[in-house]
């Protein structure tokens, strides 16, 4: 039995998360897994152990590494690739490597995003307006990575997830780029 393992995890839970856009309500990665496991019982109920397994495992590391956030990782490539990485010798260590398929990565890269996506608009609905960029950015990384139709419950998701933000902040997006021109991109 690996008792440093549950440890590792038992702490994973408790980090928070988007520590350099501060929501009204603190996520931590335990909630935010919890979101991509529930995400990915909708949208592929019948996946297997391995996926579920990934889902869970996706973002311990950071217990280890800490939680880089995106834009750094995306603009620094010397950064993104020590962090991967670090990354991967703490799922050594820890025996969290898990070989997925194409479309398994596929799916849950779609969970991960959309779980911070749907997030942004709960803050949204809280009165953090400002979290409408951080939920364009992560649709438009849904679509530019063409993960919509991952399955078929995915694509109903991200309609409605859409259709809602629609209905009730209209588009927001240029609006909020130009209110936040100069800032630092979510």
């Amino acid at each position: 039995m690996n008792i440093s393992r549950l440890q590792l995890f038992r702490a994973a839970a408790r980090v928070e998360r988007m520590h350099t856009v501060p929501p009204l309500h603190k996520q931590t990665d335990g909630e935010h897994m919890f979101g991509v496991l529930a995400l990915l019982d909708h949208v592929y109920p019948e996946a297997p152990l391995r996926l579920w397994r990934a889902a869970l495992y996706h973002d311990v590391p950071e217990t280890v590494n800490g939680d880089t956030p995106s834009p750094a990782l995306h603009r620094h490539t010397m950064l993104r690739d020590g962090m991967l990485e670090a990354d991967r010798q703490v799922n050594e260590q820890y025996a969290m490597e898990i070989k997925l398929d194409t479309l398994e990565k596929r799916i849950l890269k779609f969970c991960d995003r959309m779980e911070l996506a749907i997030f942004c608009v709960e803050e949204a609905d809280s009165g953090n307006i400002k979290m409408l960029r951080l939920y364009y950015r992560c649709m438009h990384s849904i679509v530019s990575d063409r993960l919509i139709d991952v399955t078929v419950n995915a694509a109903h998701l991200f309609d409605y997830v859409k259709t809602y933000v629609e209905r009730y902040y209209g588009d927001q997006e240029e609006r909020l780029s130009s209110m936040f021109h100069g800032t630092p991109n979510l």
